[in-house]
């Protein structure tokens, strides 16, 4: 060995240097990483592509990502209620793009930071529920197999600041914008199945008697509604009927509220 290091001193260091230089690169990615698990997310399709492929996302992925993808979907497929457990913790590099494609669907989408940035608002704040903006785009399906469609807009619509009396009006706050705490489910119950619609609003409402909501000023899903206008103006009708039942059902919501609340909240609604 020594020998080999006297016979070919820069070939040794050269080596060396190497080493050294790799060890520090492996750190600096792990690091980078930690700091930013999304800042290599997939991305959303180009805007002037007008026909969006619900494959997208998933086509992206490596296939260590797929197979990650592949195991979160199927314990959601058959998922009966209660918690939903891993038999090892969801993290490392393959999990980090996964919630992207998973949440790829007719539905609403969460970008990827979406969880991420919730979480860490509830876990810093004293109140239990807390939601972000969201754009609300207008979809037209083009067909169900492959399940292909139009956007024709990004509406940044969806940016309410809370205000509980606003709440008590209407909704402002789409169903996939919100997190809340464990416990208000344990104690106060979810969705009122027996509601045809607004049973998301009725649930904020619930839910609002015993916490404040925080804002988070970021927009971070989409919220997806019908293009077409036929299919709008049922949709429109629907919600007017349910709209009548709701409020007859929130009458019986009572909270007691001090007279330093009340003037406070008066005092908000004078800025």
């Amino acid at each position: 060995m020594f020998k080999v290091v006297k016979d070919h001193p820069k070939v040794f260091w050269a080596i060396i240097i190497l080493i050294i230089l790799v060890s520090i690169l492996s750190v600096y990615e792990k690091q980078k990483y930690k700091a930013n698990p999304y800042e290599n997310q997939i991305g959303n399709p180009p805007r002037e592509d007008k026909v969006f492929n619900d494959t997208y996302y998933y086509e992206k992925l490596s296939d260590n990502e797929k197979k990650a993808y592949e195991k979160i979907k199927e314990a959601i497929i058959n998922f009966k209620g209660g918690e939903l457990y891993f038999d090892n913790p969801l993290n490392g590099t393959e999990y980090s793009r996964v919630t992207q494609a998973l949440y790829c669907g007719e539905d609403d989408l969460f970008y990827a930071d979406h969880v991420e940035v919730l979480v860490k608002t509830l876990e810093k704040s004293k109140n239990k529920a807390a939601y972000a903006f969201s754009f609300e785009t207008p979809i037209e399906i083009i067909s169900r197999d492959p399940y292909k469609y139009v956007i024709h807009d990004y509406l940044g619509i969806h940016k309410k600041k809370y205000d509980r009396i606003e709440l008590c009006y209407h909704n402002f706050i789409p169903i996939q914008c919100i997190m809340f705490e464990k416990e208000l489910f344990e104690e106060y119950g979810g969705l009122d199945e027996t509601l045809d619609a607004l049973e998301d609003w009725d649930l904020w409402v619930r839910y609002s008697l015993h916490t404040d909501f925080d804002c988070v000023e970021k927009t971070t899903s989409i919220y997806r509604v019908p293009y077409n206008r036929e299919i709008n103006e049922k949709r429109q009708k629907d919600l007017d009927e349910a709209l009548t039942v709701v409020r007859e059902k929130h009458k019986t919501y009572i909270r007691q509220v001090s007279v330093y609340d009340v003037a406070k909240l008066y005092e908000q609604q004078r800025r």
